[in-house]
């Protein structure tokens, strides 16, 4: 019993000293600020997998007290086989998500200038994670299956002989590795990235996040539309940032028959310059198709899309402001209804009736 209990406590101050120099370690990071926030967050999710791992190794390290003392048997040390090997995935798993941000914060560093490319690398770098992921939990699973004397000849099998490769064939004819490959050709295809503006079957919004088998785009009123990765591959959709991060958009403004086009044009550069939304490439006024009594003027403005929203946005104060100059400062602008009276001739002249005063 003794034994016991001395394990127990080995096993409990080793974890706590453990946990508490990779908390100062952390902490020290944080301080500093040095490191990227979300370096930071992906070295705080290593923490439990990590201590896991650590009681798992003292655990085992004293398998023989707890078989003797508790009468558990031999499948004691099976199990521990088996949960470390788990902890030591997720814990690599954890890692190599470490990595993808250490060298997403480094690179993003070097081409902040380029929002495109830099799209493009964070793309790349969450499909790496998603298919590094696949492969260290199938490699665990191997493991796992050579602890077993069942098991051990098909996972030896697997490592010997080019029977994986004939599994991984199999599997994607029939469309469950598919998925994988679509997310591969996505990645490297440059097809569509993070952040990119799509309308997808109709339905605008901004893309969240790429997985192996989904991409998640955000809806303009928050919702999430959750697409199939092989709809990119397969089925056509509109890009709005593939190329230019930005979108021509196009508002009307109905304005009266005198309005001097020059001047309007003016103001609406001058509102432009102020505006944020607009990314500076491209802008026109131009008068659309004649109207009964008034004139249409047409207004074309290249918007800077980081949201699918930006450019309604941007059309809506450049119309907005433009009303409020005419209404203030050319309040003839603003459109006017008509009337002109034609004489009848068959009618004759109005003759205005004589009155008399009666005295």
């Amino acid at each position: 019993m003794l034994g016991l209990v001395l394990s127990a406590v080995a096993i409990v101050v080793v974890t706590s000293v453990f946990s508490w120099v990779l908390n100062r370690l952390i902490a020290r990071r944080v301080a500093s600020g040095k490191a990227d926030s979300d370096v930071l967050d992906r070295l705080g999710q290593c923490r439990a997998p990590a201590i896991t791992v650590v009681v798992l190794i003292m655990t085992r390290a004293y398998e023989a007290v707890l078989e003797s003392v508790l009468h558990l048997g031999q499948w004691v040390g099976m199990a521990l086989n088996v949960a470390l090997m788990l902890a030591l995935g997720w814990l690599v798993v954890r890692v190599a998500a470490v990595l993808m941000a250490i060298v997403a914060a480094r690179v993003g560093k070097r081409v902040s200038a380029d929002p495109q490319r830099l799209q493009r690398i964070h793309t790349q770098l969450s499909v790496f994670e998603t298919a590094a992921a696949v492969i260290i939990w199938l490699a665990t699973l191997i493991f796992i299956m050579l602890t077993f004397p069942a098991t051990r000849p098909i996972a030896t099998s697997l490592f010997a002989s080019a029977s994986l490769l004939s599994l991984v064939i199999g599997i994607a004819a029939q469309g469950t590795l598919g998925s994988f490959f679509a997310g591969l050709q996505i990645a490297f295809g440059d097809i569509v990235r993070i952040g990119d503006t799509v309308v997808v079957d109709g339905q605008q919004g901004v893309v969240e996040e790429i997985a192996l088998t989904y991409v998640v785009v955000k809806r303009p009123d928050y919702r999430r539309l959750v697409v199939p990765v092989t709809f990119f591959t397969t089925k056509s959709f509109e890009n709005w940032t593939r190329r230019h991060l930005g979108v021509l958009a196009e508002t009307f403004v109905n304005v009266d028959l005198t309005t001097p086009v020059p001047e309007v044009r003016e103001k609406v550069r001058e509102i432009l310059d102020a505006s944020t939304l607009w990314d500076r490439t491209e802008w026109s006024v131009s008068v659309a198709e004649p109207q009964p009594n008034t004139q249409l003027l047409r207004l074309k403005i290249s918007a800077a899309v980081t949201d699918a929203a930006d450019a309604g946005a941007l059309c809506a104060e450049v119309r907005g402001a433009l009303q409020e100059h005419l209404a203030r400062e050319i309040p003839s602008a603003l459109p006017a209804t008509r009337e002109t009276s034609v004489p009848n001739p068959a009618l004759g002249p109005k003759i205005p009736a004589e009155s008399s005063i009666e005295s």
